[in-house]
């Protein structure tokens, strides 16, 4: 798997915008739009992300290891079994003895770890559909929901039969973690906390497919005022590839990291979360306050394309 996409290959399979406008004496406009997308990357440097197994940069290469206690505890010099006190003399060998251990060895990783190497490092079908109802000039409703399906074309990184185990039976796959994450195929949307409940509520996903709904609000707007309630994304401003007030949501790194299309940068990866906000603008000021529940950045799972965390370390949420 690699760092990140180097190249861009994409269709768009359909796109669909449908108004219906009903008569004035009703005053409800409905508009719908909906699109089908494939995005894909190919392969054009030798960059690998170097967090994921198959392309750890210590496979092939042997690694002495040391384990051993500090030569210092509590101030007690440490002797092989004895310690010293504060006045340099030997105390009773029952008096805080604690040994000094050294534990040496040496291992290759890749006595343990299949390599592996891919030509495309990211390829996704895409699905989003947006509608609004506008009831009149002061309230409408907002909504959109988004598939994302991985079709794992990838050569991809599967501890069962990519691990290879030593003679005592062991591998080198990390232990405390959720065991679909780590001893198995990579799973390349699920995010569970340590509660074991979605870390997004309003989001359905597996190992290769995912459902969300970005955005479901309720709107008012008289004059200066606006306010919205729902499940939303906020905005303060944008730049291509920076963020510089725009942090009041946290960001979803799953799909494509921080590399995006710049047409939509970071409004494609804004963390939604249930909020209720007001903006009033008076002249050229604009007063825009907030209250909403939290929601924490989704990082990339272990061996994924954009997983940006060691695979050989256990995060848990």
């Amino acid at each position: 798997m690699f760092l990140k996409r180097v190249s861009n290959w994409g269709a768009i399979v359909s796109l669909v915008t449908v108004a219906f406008v009903s008569s004035p004496a009703h005053a409800i406009d409905i508009n719908y739009s909906s699109f089908i997308r494939v995005d894909g990357a190919f392969r054009t440097t030798g960059k690998q992300n170097l967090n994921n197994q198959r392309t750890n940069p210590f496979n092939n290469r042997t690694v002495t290891r040391n384990t051993y206690l500090p030569p210092t505890i509590a101030g007690l010099q440490l002797l092989n079994g004895a310690n010293t006190g504060p006045g340099g003399g030997v105390s009773a060998a029952n008096d805080w003895a604690v040994p000094l251990l050294v534990f040496d060895d040496q291992v290759n990783r890749g006595d343990f770890v299949r390599p592996g190497d891919v030509d495309i490092n990211y390829a996704i079908v895409r699905a989003e559909s947006e509608m609004q109802i506008k009831f009149n000039r002061e309230w409408r409703i907002v909504g959109r929901i988004r598939g994302v399906f991985d079709p794992g074309i990838y050569q991809e990184f599967d501890a069962r039969s990519d691990i290879l185990m030593d003679p005592a039976g062991n591998g080198l796959v990390a232990a405390g973690g959720r065991s679909e994450l780590y001893e198995s195929d990579p799973n390349y949307f699920e995010a569970i906390g340590r509660n074991g409940r979605r870390v997004n509520p309003l989001e359905v996903a597996s190992d290769d497919y995912m459902i969300d709904v970005p955005a479901l609000m309720l709107e008012y707007r008289s004059g200066n005022l606006t306010v919205r309630a729902g499940n939303q994304q906020i905005a303060w401003g944008q730049a291509i590839f920076f963020q510089t007030l725009d942090l009041p949501n946290g960001l979803d790194l799953r799909r494509h990291s921080i590399l995006d299309r710049a047409f939509e940068e970071f409004s494609d990866k804004r963390v939604p979360r249930l909020t209720l906000r007001a903006t009033y603008q008076r002249k050229e000021t604009v007063f825009d306050t907030y209250v909403s529940k939290f929601q924490p950045t989704i990082f990339g799972n272990p061996n994924t394309t954009y997983n940006v965390i060691p695979s050989q370390f256990t995060v848990q949420e």
